[in-house]
């Protein structure tokens, strides 16, 4: 009788070949989900890739702006929804940006700047308020303020001398090259001494013009109880005023300041100013001449402003002369020249209507010390993106 069964080595090889199709099973699911994972990554990455681009060509966009209305804020026309000119589809690597305004006004604008990756359309959003400052002090931004260039400033190379702007610039200067010229003559080792720094300002036209000038010194001139001296040798040195009782005081002429000469309130000088000794000055102290100079020692300066340019006022209309100014004060031993934006405001009140209207103050400008923006110009208050929901 014939029987037959399956082989122990035969069942052996069925389970091994079960359990190695199982394995490839798994192997070629696992492959799968793996590639499926790569690829999802990729995608992801590839999109965060776009949403960057897309972002720092809509950030780019904000600094573009600012740069462009810093130079042009007073000539831009400002339109809802209208692009800065020349900001409508700018290339940025892969992206491009527009930006356009959400919200006008005279000193404020509101503004988004919208980046667009090309290939994908990703694309990202920031809004962002940009606000024009003026200069604080009403254009009188540091203590010391230049119109011109500055070929001689000369200054003592010590610890005696010091330029404090108070929260704002020690000096202000009318171009980046008269501030780069002021920057280079001062000693590497005296920068501290210049406290807030050298910086250019945006002067209003009141300072920044001869006619401008012609027109302040007027109305100057004109306000109560100014005393109008036609050479610097008339002037009575004993009657300059005071921090308590400042006085309007008009040289049409060069005028020097002797020995403990101190006065307050608004001094205009036609010509050039100089010191000898210790004299000193609370207010406003304007040089037309182009020419400020201190010899011998002493502890004298100005505690207010000084405002310097060279001006021809001999002519019906006046204009710049185009010569440079003069800074020496090398032997002005530990004289300080402080910012001072309460004595400015009170020398300001000194001026009738006309003049306080052309020297503009606005009514925080001495709020806390060195309120107000020293150099003026754009600055920007806000920024946020805007989120898609």
């Amino acid at each position: 009788m014939n029987s037959s069964s399956s082989l122990p080595g035969s069942r052996e090889r069925g389970s091994a070949l079960i359990v190695g199709m199982i394995i490839m099973i798994v192997m070629a699911i696992s492959g799968l989900s793996m590639m499926n994972t790569t690829l999802l990554g990729e995608r992801k990455s590839s999109n965060a890739r776009a949403q960057l681009q897309a972002f720092l060509a809509a950030e780019a966009g904000t600094s573009k702006a600012q740069d462009y209305l810093i130079l042009n804020w007073a000539s831009y026309s400002c339109t809802v929804n209208g692009a800065l000119p020349g900001m409508s589809g700018v290339a940025y690597g892969s992206a491009s940006y527009t930006v356009t305004a959400v919200a006008c006004g005279p000193d404020e604008i509101t503004l988004k700047s919208s980046g667009i990756q090309q290939e994908t359309g990703a694309s990202r959003d920031i809004q962002f308020v940009l606000q024009s400052e003026s200069l604080r002090g009403g254009g009188l931004g540091g203590a010391i303020n230049f119109v011109g260039n500055v070929v001689t400033f000369d200054t003592p190379n010590s610890n005696a001398f010091k330029v404090d702007g108070i929260g704002g610039p020690a000096i202000t200067a009318a171009t980046d090259g008269y501030r780069d010229g002021i920057l280079a003559a001062i000693p590497s080792d005296r920068i501290d001494n210049y406290i807030g720094g050298v910086v250019t300002a945006d002067f209003p036209e009141t300072w920044s013009t001869a006619s401008g000038l012609q027109t302040l010194v007027g109305a100057i001139a004109t306000s109560p109880d100014a005393r109008i001296y036609n050479v610097g040798g008339d002037v009575d040195a004993n009657d300059l005023g005071s921090s308590s009782n400042m006085k309007i005081t008009v040289v049409k002429g060069d005028l020097s300041l002797k020995g403990n000469d101190t006065g307050a309130g608004l001094m205009v000088v036609y010509g050039d100013l100089s010191y000898q000794g210790t004299p000193s000055w609370d207010g406003l102290i304007i040089v037309l001449g182009g020419t400020f100079a201190v010899g011998g020692g002493g502890n004298g300066g100005v505690e207010g402003s000084m405002f310097i340019a060279d001006v021809d006022t001999s002519l019906a209309t006046w204009a710049f002369t185009g010569s440079n100014l003069a800074f020496d004060t090398n032997g002005g031993g530990t004289a300080d020249y402080t910012y001072d934006c309460d004595k400015l405001s009170d020398a300001r009140d000194l001026m009738n209507a006309t003049g306080k209207g052309l020297w503009d103050m606005d009514a925080g400008d001495c709020s806390s010390p060195g309120s107000g923006t020293g150099s003026g110009g754009v600055v920007m208050t806000q920024w946020r993106e805007l989120i898609a929901r």
